[in-house]
């Protein structure tokens, strides 16, 4: 089944797969978001977290060995919930796959029709309340507090500070697509933070074996939840994806104060008046010409199709890839055109 996702294109219909991440992307910067979505820019990466990554996948190893008897966990009952059990569903390994959130119906997402947008994302637990039935969403977080400073004791966890207030949005939107599925949903939701321990810790190496050995402590913070923004979001990124203009960059973006930064210096050096419509003219005939090959690529696809007898399937296959390689075309040479255009408005 053809599906929308990447780089967005209007003139799809299927719906577009939009992630809780991006979402919180747009939020954060709609002109960003719209680089990304819109323009296909691809934004410098950073390295995976894997020790983050590792802290859940052991503590979804903890609350699965609990869900398998619909029991609480011991650390569940130690903060006065032992009236929660992790909850079981067919559904759930499917629920916590984010990277193939849009892959079906039956992965954590919902179809918000006013827009067209395949909304979801990946959970990392879900407990129920044994007692009414409804559902809390759960989120999963590591850290360690205080490394920039190893002589002074570190705070509490808690919730306070700019970034986290992304963490508060992830687990209501995460009630907003568990209540659309059709789930009784509690506004009340969790982290269960663990926090890597070094103050007054005098290293991890072990004495006898090639062993290193960390602690976390494990605290449970609760946060009640409002999802009442999410739709009215929705509805300004399918407004922005539609748009054919960049909006503005965010009071907060540090790309902005880079790309400002980078044009400053490079304004001043004399570098961007110098060689900039050489550039511009190179860049840009190399996108038409990929684009060229890209269209001869689905002229062959076109002609095999018509001059030779595939399976059903083998030929639903081929037809998809051509769409797909048309997309990329008039990708290519809508950038193209950006390119020229750009150049031409400066001069």
């Amino acid at each position: 089944v053809p599906r929308h996702r990447g780089t967005f294109k209007p003139s799809r219909p299927e719906p577009y797969e939009l992630s809780r991440g991006r979402v919180e992307d747009f939020i954060q910067c709609p002109a960003c978001f719209w680089l990304d979505r819109v323009k296909g820019v691809k934004f410098p990466s950073i390295p995976g977290f894997n020790i983050n990554s590792a802290t859940d996948l052991l503590l979804k190893r903890d609350f699965n060995r609990y869900r398998e008897r619909q029991l609480s966990h011991p650390f569940m009952i130690r903060n006065g919930l032992e009236h929660l059990v992790p909850f079981a569903h067919e559904d759930l390994e499917r629920w916590v796959n984010a990277l193939h959130f849009g892959a079906s119906l039956n992965h954590f997402n919902t179809i918000h029709e006013e827009t067209n947008i395949l909304f979801g994302g990946g959970i990392d637990d879900v407990w129920r309340n044994i007692e009414t039935n409804e559902l809390h969403i759960v989120d999963y977080k590591s850290t360690s507090q205080g490394v920039m400073s190893p002589k002074k004791e570190p705070k509490e966890i808690n919730l306070e500070g700019r970034w986290k207030q992304g963490y508060k949005r992830q687990i209501e939107m995460y009630q907003w697509i568990l209540r659309r599925k059709g789930f009784q949903v509690n506004d009340i939701g969790y982290f269960v933070y663990v926090d890597g321990q070094h103050y007054g810790i005098d290293g991890m190496l072990d004495d006898t074996e090639n062993q290193a050995n960390m602690s976390f402590k494990a605290t449970l913070l609760t946060y009640r939840g409002d999802d009442s923004w999410v739709a009215d979001a929705l509805q300004n990124i399918h407004a922005v994806l539609n748009q054919t203009h960049c909006p503005n960059h965010g009071p907060d973006c540090e790309h902005a104060r880079f790309f400002d930064g980078v044009s400053e210096a490079m304004g001043e050096s004399g570098v961007m008046n110098g060689g900039n419509q050489q550039m511009t003219e190179f860049i840009s005939s190399d996108l038409k010409a990929a684009a060229d090959r890209v269209a001869e690529a689905c002229q062959k696809l076109q002609q095999s199709l018509s001059e030779r007898k595939y399976l059903e399937s083998d030929s639903e296959l081929i037809d998809f890839l051509r769409v797909q390689l048309q997309g990329g075309e008039d990708q290519l040479r809508s950038i193209a055109e950006d390119v020229s255009n750009r150049d031409s408005a400066d001069d």
